[in-house]
């Protein structure tokens, strides 16, 4: 991953929006990273798994959910976890 300073940044912005199809770009202001410039493709993938990962209040969850969370079983290997910890 490249690093650059804010200022370069700005100044050569069309360089790194080039370069960011290959690689993430990370952003310093006083030698302190600030931020990163990812790829669209990046930052789509990234909106993904931070909207997959939500977290809800139990009084937000939707029917539906309740019911996903009622349905569920362990898994085996969770089981088997489970009778170890029992010994």
């Amino acid at each position: 991953m490249k690093t650059v300073a804010s200022a370069e940044f700005v100044r050569q912005f069309g360089t790194y929006q080039r370069q960011v199809q290959r690689e993430e770009i990370a952003v310093t202001s006083y030698g302190k990273v600030v931020g990163f410039y990812v790829s669209a493709e990046d930052g789509e993938l990234l909106r993904q798994v931070k909207a997959a990962r939500q977290a809800y209040h139990p009084a937000e969850l939707a029917e539906d959910m309740w019911a996903d969370i009622d349905a569920a079983a362990p898994s085996d290997q969770a089981r088997a976890l489970d009778r170890l910890m029992d010994d």
